[in-house]
């Protein structure tokens, strides 16, 4: 555990979306500057914020004070790997930002269906029994304008 003046949260991110990967293109990393901002804004009250890769085994989790699903994403890929994780965290003691339980509720992405249904505001949701390639050729144009306006409402400064 840190010291009471210093805090240590890991992000959990993914090897597959994550700068250093030789065989993804940096470019593909959007998130890269909101992560090193939220980094630095968090070094400037005393807390570290180590990145560890959810997909590896071994972490020492109670070495941190929180664990943080930033970037936890392809969870869908390995269920049963992200729920093991989620598990070995819980069982070391360490507080997870978003709950053990609200994170295996919201792997099933469904989850918006019914708070849409009890009146919450949703972003657009296409929900599908089983993803073939031809809902993926479907659905890949709109998601695409939709990634990119949800870019442009976070960096106004694209063109």
């Amino acid at each position: 555990m840190a010291s009471l003046t210093e805090k240590k949260v890991a992000l959990l991110v993914t090897h597959t979306y994550y700068p250093g990967r030789p065989d993804v293109a940096e470019d593909n990393f959007v998130e890269e500057k909101q992560v090193k901002q939220l980094r630095a804004a968090c070094a400037a009250l005393h807390i570290q914020t180590p990145l560890v890769f959810w997909q590896d085994a071994g972490t020492a989790w109670s070495q941190y004070d929180a664990v943080c699903p930033l970037m936890a994403w392809v969870y869908p890929r390995q269920p049963e790997l992200f729920l093991q994780r989620l598990a070995e965290i819980e069982a070391a003691g360490v507080r997870l930002v978003n709950s053990g339980a609200v994170l295996r509720e919201n792997m099933d992405k469904n989850y918006l269906a019914r708070l849409a249904s009890r009146g919450a505001p949703v972003p657009p949701t296409v929900s599908v029994e089983m993803c073939t390639e031809q809902v993926r050729r479907r659905q890949c144009v709109s998601l695409r304008c939709l990634a990119y306006l949800m870019l442009l409402l976070y960096n106004p400064a694209l063109p």
